[in-house]
């Protein structure tokens, strides 16, 4: 019987976490049904804005920002169209956003304000409410932001020739910080060519809790420990 009881104990602790995969979909974006998960082929002269609402995601998987060990941003076969420029630079950022939606949306806006199609938009306007400036579909939905972090950018070396994985491991502690309690958080896209891709995707990996239920066995599995000690 105790090792039966024992046997319980370990199985009440154990709880496993696991990847929770988020993409940018037509449906997110309403109005702008080119959009899928490539973000629009990334095109040149344009900058992305991806928000996302992760509220709906944390309780349909019964967890909380406190529970997240690592976020990492992917984007597959992405190639620039052209022959290799290091002057093609696609920058990533993320934005910590005012006061918003809490819904997902993806908005594109020309970059001409960063000098045509050149360095990192999402730079050069941080410290702007861009209030009228509008989306290229004509949308204001965007409200500005308060800081951004830089993640990284990239540069094809051989062009169309062949094409890359590229991986982000995102600061754990700014991106809780950006989500903050409306568990809103927007990712940055500047891309200053045509960057082919087949998707992009953030994954987050939460860690292993135990379960309320569980929670629950353990405390019974307890007393039964103690109520068998006492009778012996």
């Amino acid at each position: 019987m105790y090792k039966v009881l024992c046997s319980v104990l370990m199985l009440a602790v154990v709880s496993f976490g696991g990847i929770i995969t988020v993409v940018p979909t037509a449906s997110d974006i309403g109005q702008i049904d080119a959009i899928k998960t490539d973000l629009s082929d990334l095109d040149h002269g344009s900058a992305y804005i991806w928000r996302l609402y992760l509220g709906d995601d944390f309780t349909s998987n019964n967890f909380s920002v406190d529970n997240i060990e690592s976020v990492t941003l992917k984007i597959e076969d992405i190639y620039d169209w052209t022959s290799p420029d290091v002057g093609n630079v696609l920058y990533i950022n993320m934005l910590n956003q005012n006061a918003c939606n809490k819904s997902d949306l993806v908005e594109i806006f020309d970059d001409g304000n960063d000098g045509n199609g050149t360095g990192n938009f999402f730079e050069t306007v941080r410290n702007t409410t861009i209030n009228g400036y509008s989306d290229v579909y004509g949308y204001n939905q965007y409200a500005g932001y308060s800081a951004t972090s830089f993640v990284g950018q990239w540069s094809d070396t051989d062009g169309p020739a062949s094409s890359n994985d590229l991986t982000y491991n995102l600061d754990l502690n700014t991106f809780k910080s950006y989500l903050g309690s409306d568990n809103v958080i927007s990712l940055g896209f500047d891309s200053d060519c045509h960057f082919f891709n087949n998707g992009v995707r953030l994954e987050i990996t939460t860690k292993s809790v135990p379960e309320p239920t569980l929670i629950s066995l353990l405390g019974c599995g307890l007393l039964g420990l103690v109520f068998i000690r006492r009778k012996k």
